[in-house]
């Protein structure tokens, strides 16, 4: 589940899909904590998007860098305790990032940097939740459809405090987690989790077999066809069209729910090839970094233009997800459903660093069709819903409905 260097869900085309664009909260994400894997991070979530630069040329650099030099031969030569230099590569390259501010700037050293961009899919033994490093610990950023965790009722925002009773807070990163939760099926693993004012937990969960398809579909009892999308990695764009139009064809389905609830987000490229199957022309998101402005557009044959659609969102739907709905919404090709999504709005780029490493921080942001920002406010549904998945389906239908009967031609 992870993507090669790009950027993510919001940030211009380059080569590879982490260094190309990933909105997510981490094209694959950090579904790796879920799965017992490698630790991804996506976007998205928080949610976000990356974009993965291979120039780690250093170019530039002021005088004021000769004394970084210095420091470090004296603190090896001098230090009263022998210092690991490794140790002080990793300091000194954490504090410059730590001087951003960015709550999304993370280091890898070469052994997480390669977990980062492993490939994720297929199936893998987890208790399937996704996790991102944030300057506060690690946090769950999406949990797997029937999933041991999901089942346990592991919530998205929950932050990891502990595992098997070792703390996962002071100092632990992303793939510390991934390891202590990893291990072989059916065993069983005790995680900590706090939900801030809900106060802490503790549940033991069993590891099993996960299969992690990005796209699920099915017809409702209304006869309308539901896709859930939990990530937008590579090819989510040919596995929904497919989905639907299979479904289309068989079932004789009308309209379509697009579930994004609880999608972190991922590759700005799936997000734009998602919504080029609804729409035939238009900006899908314009990107600022420092010095420049992106549209990416949508132009030619929209295969799924004419059927009747509701998206339907939640506070967990981001960055990439944002994307998709703010922009089907804006263009008015769809009514947005649920409650206010997470507001994710940045682009994170993650660029690779000598002898296998990496780094990752904050370089644009990402605006909607309409000129609005996302970042700290979210996508407003055209129709709010109170919290109950449930209800939220049954709302999206019923709107669907409506839809169709405005739609006679369908």
């Amino acid at each position: 589940m992870a993507d090669t260097p790009t950027t993510t869900a919001d940030a211009p085309e380059t080569p590879n899909e982490w260094s190309t664009e990933f909105l997510r909260q981490p094209g694959r994400f950090t579904t790796v904590l879920a799965i017992g894997v490698a630790a991804l991070l996506i976007a998205a979530t928080g949610m976000a998007g990356y974009r993965l630069g291979s120039d780690s040329a250093v170019r530039g650099l002021p005088d004021e860098f000769a004394n970084v030099e210095l420091l470090f031969d004296a603190v090896g030569n001098d230090a009263v305790d022998s210092p690991d230099p490794d140790a002080l590569v990793t300091g000194a390259i954490t504090g410059l990032l730590g001087t951003l501010e960015d709550p999304y700037a993370v280091y890898y050293d070469p052994e997480r940097y390669s977990a980062l961009t492993a490939d994720l899919d297929g199936e893998f033994v987890g208790i399937g939740i996704t996790i991102e490093e944030r300057t506060d610990g690690i946090y769950v950023i999406g949990v797997v459809p029937e999933s041991p965790a999901e089942e346990a009722g592991v919530m998205v925002g929950e932050r990891i405090t502990s595992v098997d009773g070792v703390s996962a807070i002071d100092g632990a990163t992303s793939r510390d987690v991934v390891d202590m939760i990893a291990g072989e099926e059916g065993g069983m693993v005790t995680v900590g989790f706090d939900m801030g004012e809900d106060g802490p937990r503790e549940l033991t969960l069993v590891r099993r077999v996960l299969n992690l398809p990005d796209v699920r579909s099915r017809v409702l009892d209304s006869g309308h066809a539901y896709a859930r999308i939990s990530q937008f990695s590579r090819q989510v764009d040919t596995q929904l069209q497919e989905q639907v139009e299979a479904l289309v064809a068989a079932e004789d389905v009308n309209g379509l729910v697009l579930d994004l609830r609880g999608n972190p987000g991922g590759l700005l490229s799936e997000a734009v090839e998602v919504v080029s199957l609804f729409v035939e022309e238009g900006l899908v998101v314009r990107v600022d970094s420092r010095d420049t402005s992106v549209e990416r557009e949508v132009t030619g044959d929209a295969p799924l233009a004419d059927i009747p659609l509701v998206v339907l969102v939640d506070g967990n739907s981001a960055s990439a997800s944002e994307i998709v709905a703010g922009a089907l919404q804006d263009l008015g090709r769809a009514e947005v459903v649920g409650t206010q999504t997470f507001g994710k709005g940045t682009v994170q780029t993650i660029r690779d660093l000598d002898l296998g490493a990496g780094v990752k921080f904050t370089t644009a942001e990402y605006f909607t069709p309409s000129g609005d920002s996302i970042e700290g406010v979210g996508v407003t549904p055209d129709v709010a819903t109170d919290d109950d998945p449930e209800a939220q389906l049954a709302a999206a239908d019923d709107i669907l409905t409506q839809l169709i009967a405005e739609s006679p031609g369908f």
